[in-house]
This record gives structure tokens, sequence and C-alpha cells, in this order.
């Protein structure tokens, strides 16, 4: 499966959650490897089934990272 740079937006991200929930996921690993507990919260929020959990990965992974 291939997209654009202009398709990627937030409302396909929503719309496409397996595929939003991948890519964060991968964005979480390849910048922050060897967090294990960090990384267990991360995989619990990310297969929570709403747009809350989607916002909680996000906003966790992005207070990691800086």
């Amino acid at each position: 499966m291939h997209f654009s740079s202009e398709e990627v937006t937030p409302t396909f991200l929503l719309e496409n959650q397996n595929y939003s929930r991948f890519l964060l996921l991968f964005f979480f690993v390849v910048r922050c490897e060897g967090c294990e507990t960090e990384f267990l919260e991360i995989f619990l929020l990310f297969f929570f089934p709403s747009f809350f959990g989607l916002f909680l990965l996000v906003l966790f992974t992005v207070t990691t990272i800086t």
C-alpha cells in the first residue's frame, strides 16, 4: 500500500487507524530503541480503540522524544 504525502492528513489517519498505528509505532521504535518500559505503555495505548487512545499515544510519544 502506497500513500503520497498529500493523502496522509489527520482525517485520513482517523479513517485508516491501522495504517496510522503502524506508522506511529514504527516512528516510536525507530526514535526510542531500548525503552522497554515506555514501549509497553505505548503498546497498550496503541490498541486502545478510540481517537482518545490515539491522541494519548501521540502526546506521550512526543513528550518522550523531546
